[in-house]
């Protein structure tokens, strides 16, 4: 069995027991991780408090949006990945929802594409057409076009 050891609290500093611990207490854990103390929870700030809240978080962006999607301050990268590229598609495009080659209309989801016109996969809106599923299939097998795997 393992040793108890004293210890510091990295929150409140007192001396406790413990092993592989951190805090004295599951107050002190919740008070560390929601970066308020318990005291403050449930009230609410102040309009100065709320203004300097606002400033100091002025023109960030929220960094899984910035890794999910490839973006670089609203501008792709020019090496970009598959499902970032299409991302940048549909924010620019929107979302289709009627075929340009057999007419359909009212397709959602997986029935309708942005399918890539070269093959390349250019950062480009004019490489870009839209297609029902079964369309962007026998247009790929027409051109011999293959998803590239990036």
């Amino acid at each position: 069995m393992a040793k108890l050891y004293s210890k510091k609290c990295d929150n409140c500093y007192s001396a406790y027991r413990g092993r592989g611990k951190k805090y004295c207490s599951e107050l002190c854990k919740i008070a560390v991780s929601t970066k308020n103390p318990p005291s403050f929870l449930g009230k609410k700030h102040s309009e100065k408090s709320k203004r300097r809240i606002s400033l100091s978080l002025r023109g960030r962006t929220p960094k899984n949006m910035l890794q999910i999607a490839g973006w670089n301050r609203g501008n792709i990268k020019p090496d970009v990945g598959y499902v970032a590229l299409h991302e940048w598609v549909r924010k620019k495009l929107g979302k289709p929802d009627v075929c340009v080659k057999c007419s359909k209309s009212g397709l959602k989801g997986r029935k309708i594409h942005w399918a890539n016109k070269s093959g390349e996969y250019l950062i480009s809106i004019k490489d870009w057409i839209r297609l029902c599923a079964s369309c962007h299939k026998k247009y790929d097998i027409k051109y011999g076009f293959k998803r590239k795997r990036i």
